[in-house]
Formats: structure tokens, sequence, C-alpha cells
């Protein structure tokens, strides 16, 4: 499940994955709310929290994810300006340090007792 984190910086997005994560999931939170950032001029600054007890993507959900890859992120590669991961997950580190640059902007992670100071980074 995508949730919107509602006590964000104002200029950012901040999303909470837990559970499941569905394709409906993206094409009704995630899609949205980044499509309209993009569409108003905004540079996009991105929390996304993964939280303990997720446990991955339905088939359709990795199809949505990719899509939104294509159109969000290569699409539109100069409206990304940060994004801050936080979690707890030891391969989610892993695979930001593998793959963070091919992210467009600044990517960071921080652990999930790292939550205040995520959003300070994202909105500096």
């Amino acid at each position: 499940m995508i949730t919107t984190i509602e006590d964000m910086p104002p200029g950012t997005i901040g999303l909470r994955a837990s559970g499941t994560l569905t394709d409906r999931d993206y094409t009704g939170v995630a899609i949205p709310l980044l499509r309209e950032a993009i569409h108003r001029g905004e540079k996009i600054r991105l929390l996304v929290e993964v939280a303990s007890d997720f446990d991955g993507l339905e088939a359709g959900a990795i199809k949505e994810e990719l899509h939104a890859d294509v159109g969000l992120g290569l699409g539109h590669l100069g409206s990304w300006d940060r994004m801050a991961v936080v979690s707890d997950k030891e391969w989610l580190a892993n695979a930001i340090a593998l793959f963070g640059w091919m992210v467009p902007g600044s990517i960071k992670r921080f652990s999930l007792s790292g939550l205040d100071e995520a959003k300070a980074w994202l909105s500096a």
C-alpha cells in the first residue's frame, strides 16, 4: 500500500510504502501526485518511506513502476531535484549504493529514525 505522508515541508511530496504494493497504489496515488507536480512546473522533491512491514510488489505494480520510471523519470529528467529514501532495509541501502547514480537528481538514504533529518535535507 502507498499512502501520502501529510506533515511534509512545503514543496515536497511524501509517500509511505507498506505491506504489498499493487498497481492501484501507483496509478491511484503515486503517479497522479508526481504528474501534477510536474505539470505545475515544480521540481520534484520526493520522500519515500519504506515501512518495516513492506514485503514487496505484485506483478502489476512492477509494470506500473516501470511505466512511472520511463514516463515520469526519463521523460522529465529536469523535473527531479531530490529523493530521500527512508528505510532500515539493508537490501534497499545496497540497491541505492549500487544504482543511485541512475536516479535523476540527488538521492540519499536515511534510517527510519532519521525521518525528520530526511525531511530537512529534502527541503534544504
